[in-house]
């Protein structure tokens, strides 16, 4: 239910498109959101986890652009934000019916008239944060002061990506076909170059740049430069 969500709201707010990508960030939500109540709640209040952790997910990855906050696998937006909705749900929608038969006794949340449930998850949830953020914050201000443990890297190693930074490599090897000036297509190699001059063999197909790849004028008529032979 949480990548239905998900993906529905991502269909009419990014242009009409469905995606694989929302469809699984949606699902992640799903399952976030419906863990603190696993136990407690009956399967048809499971879908109202679901749906509402996708929406409520959904919304926030938008805070790492407002925001500007580095975020890459936005974990604030799907964790953060899911567990949040999950917890606060559950003090709505416990049921002591279920809980029961596991052997629990408990007073159950808002469906079982107890309205006090929510406030107890509330609570919760922002001592749960709380903790969470002045001590991780403590943690990486103690390990940005330790060499070797610097929480960025510089802005060039940033622009060059961390795999070459870091491991001296590239992560990811792949070459992508760009449309020539006389209607045919050139190769281009991303991540490549630096691997091939290092001695590095790049696979079956694939060609290093060398001094003929590179663009020539005969007659007044440009020609579009071959960086890689495929």
């Amino acid at each position: 239910m949480g990548g239905l969500a998900w993906s529905l709201v991502a269909y009419f707010r990014n242009g009409k498109k469905f995606s694989s990508f929302h469809f699984c960030s949606g699902a992640v939500a799903g399952l976030v959101a419906i863990t603190p109540a696993s136990g407690y709640v009956a399967p048809w209040a499971a879908l109202v986890f679901g749906a509402v952790a996708g929406v409520a997910c959904h919304f926030a990855v938008d805070f790492k652009e407002k925001f500007r906050f580095d975020d890459a696998l936005d974990v604030f937006a799907v964790h953060g934000v899911g567990g949040l909705v999950g917890n606060l749900l559950t003090g709505i929608f416990a049921s002591k019916g279920v809980a029961a038969l596991n052997g629990s006794d408990i007073d159950g949340g808002w469906i079982d008239h107890h309205w006090k449930q929510f406030g107890y998850q509330l609570a919760s949830s922002c001592a749960g944060a709380g903790w969470a953020f002045f001590v991780s914050a403590l943690i990486l201000v103690i390990f940005n002061y330790i060499p070797g443990l610097h929480l960025r890297i510089d802005e060039e190693g940033e622009i060059s990506g961390t795999d070459m930074t870091e491991m001296g490599e590239h992560g990811y090897r792949y070459a992508t076909k760009e449309p020539s000036l006389h209607g045919g297509s050139t190769h281009s190699i991303s991540g490549l170059e630096e691997g091939n001059r290092g001695g590095a063999g790049v696979g079956a197909g694939f060609t290093d740049h060398d001094s003929s790849s590179k663009s020539t004028v005969a007659n007044g008529n440009e020609k579009p430069a071959i960086s890689a032979g495929v």
